[in-house]
């Protein structure tokens, strides 16, 4: 019994007359738990300045244009396409982008065309098929659609109207 006290009493402290008395283990989670409150306000108080910075400095267009001249700078033309047509970003300050997105979804589908091509499919004819009735039907020619595409890549290439955009269009025209 006098064991329990002992390692009991090595926990608390007491101050002179021994009427308060203080737990060490709780004293410690207690403020353990203060402090990370501290920490989560304090972050979140960041995360509210960052977008109250933000908001105040990227509004409407300005915004639109940074986040597509990120999304060009990073190759990211399909997100680029999404991004300005979710938008509806048809300003001339757009054209530049709407160049390149157009630009390589015509190599897209020129590259789809052609791997339909080299896989010895000459005509494609899919049917869509919704219950019991044949809803939708597609047919086409792939050798035309890969030379159509391919010609248009070219074209993109020489046509190119924006200096920026003459290294991806040439090289999309180079495969």
């Amino acid at each position: 019994m006098q064991n329990k006290i002992k390692i009991k009493e090595l926990f608390q402290f007491k101050d002179k007359t021994g009427e308060y008395k203080v737990n060490l283990v709780a004293f410690i989670i207690k403020s353990i738990a203060a402090f990370l409150v501290v920490l989560t306000a304090i972050s979140a108080i960041g995360v509210v300045w960052e977008m109250v910075i933000d908001e105040a400095e990227y509004s409407g267009q300005e915004y639109y244009l940074s986040r597509c001249e990120q999304l060009y700078m990073d190759r990211e033309f399909s997100q680029l396409y999404d991004n300005m047509n979710l938008y509806n970003l048809t300003e001339p300050e757009y054209d530049k982008y709407w160049e390149l997105v157009n630009g390589y979804q015509d190599n897209l589908l020129y590259l789809s065309y052609r791997s339909v091509q080299e896989q010895g499919k000459k005509q494609v004819d899919f049917a869509y098929i919704n219950g019991e009735e044949e809803s939708a039907r597609i047919y086409f020619d792939a050798d035309e659609k890969t030379q159509y595409y391919g010609n248009k890549v070219q074209e993109n290439a020489e046509n190119c109207r924006f200096e920026s955009n003459e290294r991806y269009l040439a090289g999309f025209a180079e495969k």
